[in-house]
């Protein structure tokens, strides 16, 4: 934890929003109506162990606040009709940022996760200065957009970005004077120091994975890894519905794995042979975009799908050794057909690569797209402060 993180509790308290300050049977009660949907009180009770009373009383308090609502009574067989309760969409709402090595996102989302407002810029480095100064902008136009009813429940801002920003710019092929600042700009603060807001930060993989573990079916009860192919490769890891990113954060960082590809001796990280960065710089030499109907047959991508199923299949399989996964999901910024193919290249490298003893998970194509991280970090604020997840991430005050 940074020492941004390191705050007392008395700050924490003054700049925190006064919805999020919730008991902890009341973080209970939402998660469960979060992932199992709209409930009676009877099922809320059965299903946390507390009292009907206990259930009723911080039902009624929820309800009071906005967050949640009740829906229409529904008939049974026997006894009096049940009213489900359900999270209420205009309860709160969280803003996210996600800082990419060649586009920058910001999304206002509402208590169920749906987006408010989009907004977005591309570069092709990611200059501190200009960064930031367009994040603020963008943070400006959509609160601009909506009236108090709406920007006086902003929470916070979740802050997606990818650790060590600097030390990438051989891969990005940029000049390295332009990448330097972020070894010594502590972007969070400087968000905070000007929105005033709390700032919650993660790595921009592990965000897209905690959307991921939020909006999948079944997620808070199943381990998955998560591997995203954006401009580089990364990735999440989810235990027994837990996102897990260790005390460094650096749980799941995929891209750092050593892989084999054919033709080389020596191993390799896969962040440089998965990436989509190396496969666009590829096509580029044969006058092909990335999204052309010609990149899926081009030798290009036939060439990198394979080596980049060979390694993830690789990384799949340690993965598995290390922690039983009931599924990996693959997502990417790509279009969807180069990770259909991705997808079904994997499957085929992992019946090819010797596993015994390891049970393999499921491999699944995720959904979400480019749009995971910029949600994960708008859904990191109130996964943190609604939810009784293991705390993803510590809100960021500048005293």
């Amino acid at each position: 934890m940074d020492e941004a993180a390191k705050i007392s509790k008395e700050v924490a308290g003054i700049l925190r929003h006064p919805l999020t300050h919730r008991s902890e049977n009341e973080k209970l009660i939402l998660q469960l109506i979060r992932h199992s949907g709209a409930m009676p009180k009877a099922d809320i009770a059965r299903s946390t162990d507390l009292s009907a009373q206990a259930v009723s009383v911080n039902i009624n308090r929820l309800l009071d606040l906005g967050l949640v609502h009740k829906k229409e009574s529904q008939r049974g067989k026997v006894g009096q009709p049940s009213t489900p309760i359900s999270l209420s969409p205009g309860g709160v709402y969280s803003l996210g940022v996600k800082i990419g090595r060649q586009t920058t996102q910001v999304l206002l989302i509402n208590f169920v996760g749906e987006v408010c407002a989009d907004r977005k810029f591309e570069y092709s480095a990611p200059v501190v200065n200009e960064v930031l100064s367009n994040i603020k902008r963008m943070i400006d136009e959509i609160v601009g957009e909506f009236d108090p009813e709406v920007t006086d429940k902003i929470i916070g801002v979740g802050l997606a970005q990818p650790f060590r920003l600097d030390e990438w710019s051989d891969e990005l092929g940029v000049n390295p004077a332009l990448l330097d600042d972020w070894a010594e700009v502590n972007a969070a603060q400087e968000l905070q120091a000007s929105l005033k807001r709390p700032i919650y930060s993660i790595n921009d993989a592990t965000a897209a994975c905690l959307a991921e573990m939020v909006v999948s079916p079944g997620a808070n009860r199943s381990s998955f890894l998560y591997i995203y192919i954006g401009t580089f490769v990364g990735g999440g890891l989810v235990i027994d519905g837990r996102l897990h990113q260790g005390a460094s954060g650096n749980a799941g960082a995929l891209g750092s794995q050593l892989v084999f590809v054919p033709g080389k001796v020596e191993p390799q990280q896969l962040i440089s042979v998965a990436s989509r960065f190396h496969l666009e710089r590829d096509l580029q030499k044969q006058e092909m975009g990335i999204d052309s109907e010609a990149a899926l047959e081009s030798a290009a991508f036939v060439e990198w799908v394979e080596n980049a199923a060979f390694a993830l299949a690789q990384t799949i399989i340690s993965s598995s050794a290390l922690v039983e996964l009931d599924r990996v999901v693959l997502d990417s910024s790509l279009p969807d057909k180069l990770l259909d193919a991705i997808v079904a290249s994997t499957e085929r490298a992992l019946e090819q690569i010797i596993s015994t003893g390891v049970t393999l998970p499921i491999v699944e194509k995720g959904h979400l797209g480019s749009i995971g991280s910029g949600l994960g970090g708008a859904l990191l604020p109130i996964c943190s402060e609604f939810t009784m997840m293991n705390q993803t991430a510590e809100p960021s005050f500048n005293a």
